[in-house]
């Protein structure tokens, strides 16, 4: 338990300094006693849930407190294209192994595989993050960082072609067949993920089947 002292006056950050580091991948719980006069803010447009009220009778609303970590940044690990093809579809400790599309930047956004040779394929198998290893309990399905609308591209004599598409995704694996295609480059291009703002793929697969 910690305590900081709020002096009166309008909206302001408060610090509570915690007793000891967080461990990383660990759900964490944020719980102030009810205090006369005092109010916590809540952030616009955030994403998530809240509750208050008391043990045994607690009411869950959309939307988040007003929180801002601060201290040492933990490293994000293997995070790039790469991580895409890596073989590994879950996240080590401290390596999230992962595709990230730029949060600075709007969707649509993609990620590129380059076989180096001309293939026939005609099934991929994607991962998406969707906020499976640590989440907080929420009714919304999928993560926050999942794709929503994506379609996948291949390369066909310098111009891209649709193989596939899909829209209001919400599952972490999914499996796309689609007629077989010959090709050396294929892409998985993000047009719209839960939050708008960045998508997260753990990894891409292609095969012929």
């Amino acid at each position: 338990m910690v305590a900081a002292t709020v002096k009166p006056g309008g909206f302001r950050w408060v610090d509570f300094p915690l007793p000891q580091p967080l461990t990383p991948g660990k759900v964490y719980f944020v719980m102030l006693p009810a205090t006369p006069k005092l109010c916590w803010r809540i952030y616009d447009h955030a994403d998530g849930e809240r509750v208050y009220g008391k043990p045994g009778a607690w009411t869950t609303m959309g939307g988040a407190y007003a929180l801002k970590p601060f201290g040492t940044p933990r490293k994000l690990g293997r995070v790039g294209p790469e991580a895409a093809v890596d073989g590994l579809a879950v996240p080590l400790e401290g390596q999230f192994h992962q595709w990230r599309s730029d949060p600075a930047q709007e969707l649509p956004q993609w990620l590129e595989v380059d076989f180096g040779k001309t293939v026939t394929l005609n099934t991929v198998h994607l991962t998406f993050d969707t906020n499976l290893f640590g989440r907080f309990p929420s009714s919304k399905p999928g993560g926050e960082a999942t794709a929503d609308d994506y379609w996948l591209l291949y390369n066909k004599g310098g111009k891209w072609e649709v193989a596939f598409a899909a829209q209001g995704n919400w599952r972490r694996f999914r499996r796309h067949q689609f007629p077989a295609v010959t090709t050396d480059k294929i892409r998985l291009e993000i047009l719209k993920a839960k939050n708008g703002r960045e998508a997260r793929v753990y990894e891409i697969r292609a095969y012929k089947e």
